[in-house]
């Protein structure tokens, strides 16, 4: 009898476990605020928050209760979620809340409806997606008709990806990154963006260019924000009529991905971000609203060519929480903490060498480091991860 050569064998197996996979990789139905009495207008993954025409809700337990926030602004459109929340809205233009904090109010009610809105950090800018096109508001000033107009056609939804990032020196700003993803009535609009943290200029690497007309009726995307998420090509797109689509290589070519979806109106969705290891989405079905989830790994099951997309979760994570930095190595490993300001200015840096596998405790209530928001990255285990955190002093 013939000896199977091994990388055959090897294969087949593979492919047995794929196909397994596959057969298990689907949407679950999750629990819906107001009984799914209204529509679920925006999503989002930073800290899981819904939103309908009269109400903001949050979930602490990934989608399976959630909880009404009292104060927040009506007719909300859309979200976007770091240590904060972001909201565009039909009337009232964009909204903020820290996490303990006020309401702060904008004034950008001339932009009307805001169907999108994607806040970048760095350099700490609002993308707007409105009936006129997307504009760019820089969070750090106060004058709000400091805007700048970079596209021109109704934007319905934006997604973007932070790809790379690099240091000018012998100076202290930075170069940073996007991949740009905007859906119109036409179809979706790609573009490559850098941006200065020193003097706020916007360049194109790529301009905006059509990548995709085949998907209609397209009312929302998501893509991974984090650059060190190891494939950054993934974009999704939810649409009214055919459900959820994904594309790995940025847009040009899509597959259904619909497993276990059983109602295809999609209002809109989310990719995670942070500690959430799930994707989200709504429907909106004959008067009645659900909200669906399905585990950021299935993600693997629909290419045969995967990525580990979370290998950098489980080799490196960290979490901040009353000013306290608590992190976790899978290994042995040099650690290096930064701290950025939101105009790219390193204001804290510190070393260990060859810490042992476990967790560990760091006070950010460090000399300079005064209350506000900034950016911690974490260097260990052959990883750097990003995130906003938001320094409360008492």
């Amino acid at each position: 009898m013939k000896i199977i050569n091994k990388k055959i064998l090897l294969k087949i197996i593979i492919f047995i476990i794929m196909s397994y996979l596959q057969s298990y990789a689907k949407w679950e139905r999750t629990s819906v605020p107001e009984n799914g009495q209204m529509k679920i207008n925006a999503i989002c993954c930073g800290d899981l928050y819904a939103a309908t025409d009269s109400s903001l809700y949050i979930s602490y337990d990934t989608g399976a209760t959630w909880q009404i926030i009292n104060g927040a602004p009506k007719n909300i459109l859309s979200l976007d979620c770091k240590n904060f929340v972001f909201i565009g809205t039909k009337e009232e233009g964009i909204i903020e809340k820290h996490p303990g904090g006020a309401w702060i109010r904008y004034g950008l009610s001339r932009l009307g409806a805001i169907y999108s809105i994607k806040f970048i950090l760095p350099p700490a800018y609002f993308f707007i997606g409105t009936d006129n096109g997307i504009y760019i508001y820089d969070y750090l000033l106060s004058d709000t008709n400091q805007i700048t107009h970079i596209f021109y056609q109704k934007v319905k939804a934006l997604a973007a990806t932070y790809y790379n990032s690099y240091y000018i020196r012998p100076t202290t700003y930075t170069m940073n990154y996007y991949y740009f993803y905007a859906s119109t009535d036409i179809g979706i609009y790609f573009a490559d963006l850098s941006f200065n943290s020193e003097t706020k200029e916007t360049k194109y690497i790529k301009n905006w260019s059509l990548i995709n007309d085949s998907i209609k009726n397209i009312t929302s995307l998501a893509s991974p924000y984090d650059y060190f998420n190891s494939n950054t090509n993934i974009i999704l797109a939810g649409t009214s009529n055919n459900g959820i689509f994904i594309s790995f290589n940025k847009g040009l070519s899509w597959k259904e991905f619909n497993e276990g979806l059983d109602e295809l109106n999609v209002t809109t969705l989310c990719y995670p971000e942070g500690n959430i290891l799930y994707l989200f989405a709504a429907t909106y079905t004959n008067g009645k609203a659900s909200i669906w989830r399905r585990p950021l790994t299935d993600i693997t099951s629909v290419t045969t060519i995967p990525k580990n997309i979370h290998s950098q979760a489980s080799n490196l994570e960290f979490n901040v929480s009353n000013n306290i930095l608590k992190y976790k190595l899978s290994k042995t490993s040099d650690v290096e903490i930064r701290i950025y300001d939101l105009k790219g200015k390193v204001i804290f840096n510190t070393r260990f060498y060859n810490q042992m596998q476990g967790e560990y405790l760091l006070s950010l209530m460090q000399r300079g480091i005064n209350a506000g928001v900034y950016i911690l990255e974490l260097k260990a285990v052959g990883n750097k991860i990003q995130k906003p955190i938001n320094i409360i002093r008492r």
